[in-house]
C-alpha cells in the first residue's frame, strides 16, 4: 500500500471505545500529507433516572392532582401507571402508548384517572380510597424504568392537626 493509500485509509478510521457510565467515545482521525486533525464526540447511552415530582402528595378529598415525572427513557415511549407497589396488570390504572397515540384504561381505573402525553398522572375528585402507593413504568427503546410514590388524602381536621395548610393541600 502506498503512502497516499494509507493516508486515505486513515481518513476513514473510526474507533469506538467503551467508557464507564454508559458513555461511548467516537474518534475520527484524519491525516493528510500536511494536516493531522482529531475530533472527539461523547454521547450518553443511558437515560436519565426516572423520578416522580414530588415523590409524595398530600391532598384533601375532592381536590385534583397532576403528578409530574422527569427523566426516564425518551422518544417513542409508553407510560403505564399502577395503584399499589406492584406493577401487575390487575393494579393498572391507565397506560399511554405514543405510537400510534392511544390511551388504555386498566382494571383498577375508576374513571377519574388519566395519563397525559408527557406521562403525568391526573386524578380528579380525590377520595380517601385514593390514598396509597402509585407506580409508573416508562418503557422506550432504551429499556424501562420504574418509580413509586405515595398519595395521602387528609380530612380537614387531620390536616390541621398535622400542620398542613388547606391551600397547600388543594394545589
Amino acid at each position: 500500500m502506498s503512502e497516499t493509500e494509507r493516508n486515505m485509509a486513515d481518513i476513514y478510521l473510526v474507533l469506538l471505545l467503551g467508557l464507564s457510565d454508559g458513555e461511548t467515545e467516537v474518534r475520527r482521525r484524519c491525516e493528510g500529507p500536511k494536516v493531522t486533525r482529531q475530533a472527539v464526540l461523547l454521547a450518553s447511552m443511558a437515560a436519565a433516572e426516572l423520578l416522580l415530582f414530588p415523590e409524595d402528595l398530600n391532598r384533601l378529598p375532592g381536590s385534583s392532582i397532576r403528578w409530574r415525572i422527569s427523566g426516564g427513557p425518551s422518544g417513542y415511549v409508553n407510560y403505564t401507571w399502577y395503584r399499589a407497589n406492584a406493577s401487575i396488570e390487575a393494579n393498572m390504572l391507565v397506560s399511554y402508548i405514543s405510537s400510534p397515540p392511544s390511551w388504555i384504561p386498566g382494571p383498577a381505573n375508576a374513571g377519574w384517572e388519566n395519563v397525559t402525553q408527557k406521562g403525568y398522572l391526573t386524578i380528579t375528585e380525590l377520595e380517601f380510597g385514593d390514598a396509597g402507593n402509585y407506580s409508573i413504568v416508562v418503557t422506550g427503546i432504551e429499556g424501562s424504568q420504574e418509580d413509586t410514590g405515595q398519595i395521602q388524602v387528609w380530612g380537614d381536621e387531620a390536616a390541621e392537626n398535622l400542620g398542613f395548610s388547606k391551600e397547600k393541600l388543594k394545589e
